[in-house]
């Protein structure tokens, strides 16, 4: 036997091992994750207005073990005071590869969106973007904000402090977890009384599973989603408390599932 006929041989004995992965792909394919280099994303839509601007970043290209440990949300051209958007800290394991939110933006003409995170193996990504948008909110005067308050939710309805949470499962293991409130988020100003909401906890099947402080940039009746894993097969419980300045914490009545 020649050298071309021994390899044609090897090749052939071979095949049979490799043709089931080539068809059924790898659990990270399966979940929509790639081997490729990781990397941050910011989007928003363009016509969104600027009191309530959707914000959603993502860890792309990472693998399922990979995901964010911490992330920090910047408006960094509204005032000083009023940049802080959001915190969020994520328990180990997560696989956290998506965060979506909504912010109030100043002024008029653009402003430049900073995140920086951290992912669970120690990398840093940073990335922003520009926005534009016609007009923008005023945070000195909360007459003003308080003018721009309307149900940006269908459904939500209530006093201030209404909550509503959901969770959906996509894929085996993936799971999207999405919360929404109905308050005002008026700043602590100097000569006029505010209520802020400052944190968001959030705990899966018993153990906590992502913490958010909050700050004046985001938007009023405030709305976060995002992404996380869950090796189980079945939908696990989850517990979501909002926290004001004042020491209340507001709770949904029921986390509706979705699979």
């Amino acid at each position: 036997m020649n050298f071309h006929t021994k390899w044609k041989f090897v090749l052939f004995l071979l095949l049979p091992l490799s043709v089931p992965f080539a068809v059924q792909g790898s659990w990270h394919e399966e979940e929509g994750f790639s081997s490729r280099t990781p990397s941050l994303k910011i989007e928003s839509p363009k016509k969104a207005p600027a009191y309530v601007k959707p914000i959603n970043i993502k860890l792309e290209n990472t693998e399922k073990h990979d995901g964010l440990i911490n992330l920090n949300l910047l408006i960094k051209t509204n005032p000083e005071k009023h940049q802080h958007v959001l915190k969020g800290t994520f328990s180990d394991s997560t696989g956290i590869t998506m965060i979506g939110t909504r912010v109030r933006l100043a002024g008029e003409g653009k402003s430049t969106v900073e995140v920086v995170a951290k992912s669970q193996l120690g990398e840093v990504f940073t990335g922003n973007t520009q926005i534009r948008y016609s007009e923008g909110v005023d945070f000195s005067d909360n007459n003003s904000l308080i003018k721009r308050l309307q149900m940006n939710v269908k459904g939500l309805k209530g006093p201030v402090g209404t909550t509503r949470a959901r969770l959906l499962k996509k894929g085996k293991y993936t799971r999207i977890a999405n919360t929404v409130i109905y308050h005002p988020m008026l700043p602590l100003n100097d000569d006029q009384k505010g209520s802020l909401l400052k944190k968001l906890v959030i705990h899966y099947r018993g153990r906590l599973l992502a913490t958010f402080d909050l700050g004046d940039a985001i938007s009023n009746d405030p709305y976060i989603t995002f992404s996380f894993i869950d090796w189980e097969s079945d939908v696990g419980e989850m517990q979501v408390q909002w926290h004001d300045t004042n020491g209340k914490v507001y709770v949904p009545d029921k986390v509706y599932v979705k699979k």
